[in-house]
């Protein structure tokens, strides 16, 4: 043990070589005073022991050249430096390098209850030690500052502030390799407010960054760090209300970030990337609030952002729906949000998932599902290329002046939003050559859309004949159109189509000079367009019945000179061939992935007798009952054309009669609908049975099925989404006559 006493008076600088008037550390520290700056040349020494005094401000610095003009070269200790005791003193450790340390290369320790009250540890190179690289037992106030930490025994880092109110600042450290099983990069106990972990690389460790926070409204910052490739986690939080913004936590094993007991906790412009199984697991919290999450983007892993209860059900995790907006999910192999236990739920957003997830849960108003348009993921370059979409689409309430201008007026989404190193704004979008044509129910709507982003928000409206009417998001659809949290997204370019597909039922019995608005927009830009005036008549076009079919005028008859008898010369007529069925032969059958008329009626198609039946939908022979017509296959598997079929004896001339009949289901519940096939057929009669659900225009199941009369059908099909869904039935028999039938069924 070195006791260093105040035997010396005033401040000095004593130099420490082979040829120096002190030619080891132990010597110089001896000797010194309160205030004093020991300089040590490049070479290797002999420390070890411990530093002792008490009330001093002592400045040990390594590095320098033999002449102390400047400082290239290295000084290597061995055997690590071990301080304590410095009660109300200050100690600063500068420029070495400590390697193959019995023990822990560099230790800050209370002795007597006595403890170092200010501390500094910076440019410091430590490897190889038995225990930890830089330990720090109920020190003050500690700086550890541009340290490269590397394959110690134990953690990289490790600090506990029990009975101690100083606070601790590691900056701009590079610390890896630390991969026992209690092992962290970082490990901090019992933080404190004020405390703050900033600019550091941390990777290849068991845990990346370890904190323990000393109190339920501690509030320690984790800001602008790199934390990937750990084996376990890369950022892992107990307690308190830690604010955790612009990081990059990417590529961790198991999770990339998760926070136990987050009470009023912030997750705030982070990229959370290529993680495990959890991009940000947030588990219990036994608090009214709710963690603070904005501006931030989710990418791959299995789930983007997760909560749960703890693992006895004791805990809660309460999420608060205006404390979460404006995060970006994309490419989750599960789900991008998965909520379990104790939460607050109510209305859906973009983001797609499953039940228990974002489909009930109380979204604000910004959270959605994109491709963030990085640079280049693959070589772990998260910054946006300048055309992402999430360049100026952050909070608006958030500030933006730390970007480069041009910077749109508005925060990017990511890790670099408001920082100097963020991507420029690309400009405002415009939108252009608006045209609209009405085509049977639809109105389909043309444009050109100029814009740096990749896609941009779109808002249509139509001319009412006294103002412009807000059409929903929900009833227009393209090819690259996608419902968003806010309106309708699309991707820009020209020759860009959109379709109001339920114009028809909107202006149902109207006829008006109407025209198009279209506003798009991207952060606070917006350009608007009006389309070319059309008239609008949408009203539904009368069935022809047999009353409306006219009658040829009867031939006339020349008058004679004998007159013959009215009855024994009827007048010639046509018969109008008499369909119990009124049949509509122009009309044209609508996709399935188009809304279907709202008729309240099954409309009957007319049988085509060309039909081939599909090789995969025809169905196999029943047993015992063999048709007596033409086999359904040849023995190649190749079905005959219909033409050239035997006619089956039982078949009508009319089609089977299909209702598919389903009012409501529970959210989370599988589909399963009745079907009563009306004919006057065999009950046997097997048909091909198409089953088409849509919701919202996307196609979520499509089978084939077979039913006989008043036969339930299920389906593999969960619903997650409360609302309506739509579902249509066509059938087919085997003599090509089919039949189809539309309704809805309400998810609770």
């Amino acid at each position: 043990m070195l006791l260093i006493s105040a035997t010396s008076v005033g401040a000095a600088t004593r130099d420490v070589c082979p040829t120096c008037l002190y030619t080891s550390i132990s010597d110089a520290l001896i000797a010194s005073a309160d205030g004093d700056t020991i300089r040590v040349a490049a070479g290797t020494y002999l420390a070890g022991g411990t530093i002792q005094g008490s009330g001093w401000s002592l400045t040990l610095e390594g590095g320098y050249n033999e002449s102390f003009t400047a400082r290239d070269g290295e000084t290597i200790l061995q055997g690590g430096l071990s301080i304590g005791g410095y009660n109300s003193g200050s100690i600063t450790i500068d420029g070495f390098t400590i390697e193959g340390t019995s023990g822990d290369g560099i230790s800050l320790r209370s002795v007597n209850s006595s403890y170092v009250t200010h501390s500094t540890i910076r440019n410091c190179t430590i490897y190889g030690s038995t225990g930890n690289g830089i330990y720090v037992n109920s020190a003050g106030t500690t700086m550890l500052e541009g340290n490269r930490i590397s394959d110690n025994a134990g953690s990289g880092i490790s600090i506990s502030h029990y009975g101690v109110g100083g606070v601790t600042s590691m900056v701009d450290n590079v610390i890896h390799g630390h991969t026992c099983s209690s092992c962290s990069g970082i490990y901090e106990v019992s933080a404190p407010t004020g405390g703050l972990i900033r600019g550091n690389a941390v990777y290849g460790n068991r845990i990346g960054v370890n904190l323990e926070i000393a109190g339920a409204t501690s509030s320690p910052v984790i800001s602008s760090n790199r934390i990937h490739s750990n084996d376990s986690i890369g950022l892992y939080v107990i307690g308190g209300a830690a604010s955790i913004h612009h990081n990059l936590v990417h590529d961790n094993e198991v999770a990339g970030i998760r926070y136990v007991a987050a009470q009023r906790a912030s997750l705030l412009h982070n990229v959370v990337a290529n993680n495990g199984d959890h991009g940000a697991h947030f588990v219990s919290g036994n608090s009214s609030n709710g963690p603070y999450i904005r501006n931030n983007i989710f990418y791959g892993g299995k789930y983007g952002l997760y909560f749960s209860g703890s693992a006895n059900g004791t805990g809660w995790i309460h999420t608060i729906p205006s404390r979460m907006a404006y995060n970006a999910f994309h490419a989750q192999s599960y789900h991008p949000l998965v909520v379990y236990n104790n939460f607050h739920l109510s209305r859906s957003s973009e983001v797609p998932g499953r039940s228990d997830d974002v489909n009930g849960f109380a979204w604000s108003d910004a959270n959605i599902l994109i491709d963030p348009g990085f640079i280049d993921p693959s070589l772990d370059d998260f910054r946006l290329r300048g055309d992402s979409f999430l360049i100026d689409e952050g909070d608006p309430a958030d500030g933006y002046a730390s970007e480069p201008v041009p910077n749109g007026a508005r925060v990017n989404i990511g890790h670099e939003g408001d920082t100097t190193l963020a991507t420029i704004s690309g400009g405002a979008p415009s939108v252009s050559n608006v045209s609209a044509v009405h085509s049977g129910p639809k109105v389909e709507i043309t444009f050109d859309a100029a814009a740096v982003a990749k896609s941009v928000w779109i808002t249509a409206e139509y001319w009412d004949g006294t103002t412009y009417i807000l059409i929903p998001p929900s009833e227009l659809s393209g090819d690259s159109y996608v419902e968003g949290y806010r309106t309708g997204r699309i991707e820009g370019g020209t020759g860009r189509t959109v379709s109001w597909d339920s114009a028809g039922t909107v202006l149902s019995g109207q006829r008006i000079d109407s025209n198009i608005r279209l506003t798009v927009e991207h952060g606070e830009g917006a350009s608007t367009s009006e389309s070319n005036d059309f008239v609008i008549d949408l009203r539904p076009t009368p069935t022809p019945t047999p009353t409306e079919v006219p009658s040829p005028s009867p031939t006339p008859t020349i008058p004679s000179a004998t007159p013959t008898p009215v009855v024994a010369t009827p007048s010639p007529t046509v018969t109008v061939p008499f369909s119990p069925t009124p049949l509509t032969p122009t009309a044209t059958p609508i996709p399935t992935e188009t809304p279907a008329p709202t008729a309240t009626y099954s409309p009957v198609i007319t049988p085509d007798a060309t039909r081939t039946p599909i090789p995969t939908e025809t169905p196999a022979p029943t047993a015992p009952y063999t048709p007596s017509v033409t086999p359904e296959a040849n023995p190649t598997g190749t079905p005959y054309p219909t033409a050239a079929a035997t006619p089956d004896p039982r078949a009508s001339d009319l089609p089977p009669e299909v209702l598919a009949y389903r009012t409501s289901v529970k959210r989370g519940s599988r589909i399963s609908f009745v079907l009563s096939l009306k004919d006057d057929r065999s009950s046997k009669l097997k048909l091909h049975i198409e089953l088409t659900v849509n919701h919202k225009r996307r196609l979520l199941k499509n089978a084939v099925v077979r039913a006989r009369q008043a036969r339930s059908v299920p389906t593999k099909m969960r619903v997650y989404l409360r609302g309506n869904y739509r579902y249509c039935v066509t059938a087919t028999d085997d003599g090509g006559n089919t039949a189809s039938s539309c309704s809805v069924v309400r998810v609770r």
